[in-house]
């Protein structure tokens, strides 16, 4: 069961030049798209939407 959904996406950190992942939460899949379509308008190309599953079953 899909409890909500994880929105990760990757930028370099300046001055380091190191990698960072940054992740955005939401209850619907639909509020992720939106999340998802706003991150990729800024120019961040590596943005993917994880579900989150209820580990219990």
């Amino acid at each position: 069961m899909i409890i909500g959904y994880r929105v990760e996406y990757a930028w370099w950190k300046y001055p380091a030049d190191k990698l960072a992942i940054n992740k955005k939460y939401a209850k619907t899949h639909e509020k992720a798209k939106e999340i998802f379509q706003d991150i990729i308008n800024k120019h961040f190309h590596k943005v993917r939407i994880v579900p989150i599953f209820n580990k219990r079953i």
